[in-house]
């Protein structure tokens, strides 16, 4: 009797072993972490635009104006650093950390909120920056290539499946309608808000209003694609 138990427990250790070192390696994103620099607990928005702007980086978001808190106008930017970073463990027990990982494995989601488009890739997903390093991590740091806009917040995806943990991260365009080219149709939602105040969809400097400086933003981008 003592024999078949031990013999019992023995196996089950082997099981629970077996299934643990099958899941070694394997990304598990009940167990990978995605957070942002700025710690602050400020919502930050990401200017995107079809093609990539050099020039917005996700480590240059803005904080966004709450027309609530702020309602006057015309708030002044402050620029945060929006860089996502993520942290890759598979499914062993106790988790280890992800090496190497593909960069094309990870990407990024925001869905937009009501009629909101959403952020729109140009090819195929946003992807990370490089492969996981040694320490399981990668960063979302460089120029998105997407147009849309979405004021909810950003999901990590590693290999088809979500990370739970959001981040707090959104996004705006001058590709409003998020079909990848800045034209006409997108002239007309933002000339239909523009004056407006807290139109987040057309408020492209991000200020809390919209008016000639998000214009002159808009125009600057305007017939831009994905090429």
């Amino acid at each position: 009797m003592i024999l078949r138990k031990f013999m019992g427990i023995f196996a089950i250790t082997l099981i629970i072993g077996a299934a643990s070192l099958a899941m070694a390696g394997i990304p598990d994103v009940d167990n990978c972490l995605a957070t942002r620099a700025y710690t602050g607990i400020e919502k930050l928005v990401v200017f995107v635009v079809p093609g990539g702007d050099a020039f917005a980086g996700m480590d240059l978001a803005v904080q966004w104006v709450d027309p609530v808190v702020y309602p006057a106008p015309g708030i002044p930017q402050t620029i945060q650093d929006g860089t996502i970073m993520v942290t890759v463990y598979d499914g062993a027990e106790p988790p280890q950390v992800v090496a190497i990982y593909p960069f094309v494995d990870i990407w990024l989601s925001c869905v937009g909120l009501g009629e909101e488009s959403g952020l729109a890739p140009c090819v195929g997903e946003c992807v990370a920056d490089y492969a996981t390093l040694a320490d399981g991590t990668t960063v979302f740091k460089d120029p998105l290539s997407a147009g849309g806009y979405s004021s909810g917040p950003t999901t990590v995806v590693i290999n088809g499946n979500a990370i739970l943990q959001t981040v707090d991260v959104s996004y705006n365009s001058p590709d409003i309608n998020g079909d990848l080219v800045v034209d006409g149709k997108d002239f007309q939602l933002f000339a239909a808000n523009y004056a407006a105040n807290s139109a987040y969809l057309a408020d492209l400097y991000h200020d809390g209003t919209v008016n000639g400086i998000d214009f002159q933003k808009f125009v600057s981008w305007y017939l831009t694609d994905c090429n």
